[in-house]
């Protein structure tokens, strides 16, 4: 008997790779692809060029997931989709009932030096959230300004703990997760000891 094929309809989920990937689409490949190969079709597979369009929209969208493991194959490129008992279609929702919940808390990592680039993961996610937004801090206190998943680490911040919390939204709302990991920046100010006065 063949193995099963969990198969996904690009076209019947109205997902154009002209466009950039959704994030909200990349957490639902992660959810269905978790248990084996989750495998993706469309008539665009019938062109010659198809497959390779199709990867390389599917690599953009994962530049956001850092070292998540997804597991996609693609379907054959004829112009019909794989059918029978042991094909299982699953669809792509068009938005959730309920906010976003955290299971993996976001973490930073990156170059922990003054003037250095320090980068924010988005953690992981149930519910599909379609946005992220975050927050660093600086010794626990909010940065102004400073949005985006990447910091910039300021000379005010030597000898700080840079750390970030990421929101995240769905139609249904928005939920903070806990705050990432703390990273020390080095170079803080040094103390000079006197001797005593004579």
């Amino acid at each position: 008997m063949p193995e099963p094929i969990v198969l996904l309809d690009l076209d019947s989920a109205g997902i154009d790779p002209a466009q950039p990937c959704p994030p909200d689409f990349m957490q639902f490949v992660y959810d269905n692809s978790q248990g084996g190969y989750l495998t993706l079709w469309s008539h665009i597979l019938a062109e010659p060029d198809g497959g390779a369009r199709i990867q390389k929209w599917f690599d953009e969208g994962l530049t956001e997931y850092h070292s998540r493991t997804i597991k996609i194959q693609m379907a054959p490129p004829t112009p019909e989709k794989p059918s029978g008992d042991y094909v299982t279609e699953v669809t792509y929702p068009e938005g959730s009932a309920s906010p976003p919940v955290n299971v993996d808390v976001p973490m930073v990592h990156g170059d922990a030096t003054v003037g250095g680039t320090l980068t924010c993961t988005m953690g992981n996610w149930d519910n599909v959230p379609t946005s992220y937004a975050y927050q660093w801090q600086s010794d626990g206190s909010s940065v102004a300004a400073a949005g985006g998943n990447t910091y910039t680490v300021d000379p005010a911040d030597a000898g700080k703990s840079i750390s970030c919390v990421v929101t995240a939204t769905n139609n249904a709302g928005s939920t903070e997760a806990p705050p990432s990991n703390a990273v020390l920046i080095s170079g803080g100010a040094t103390t000079q000891t006197r001797g005593p006065r004579r």
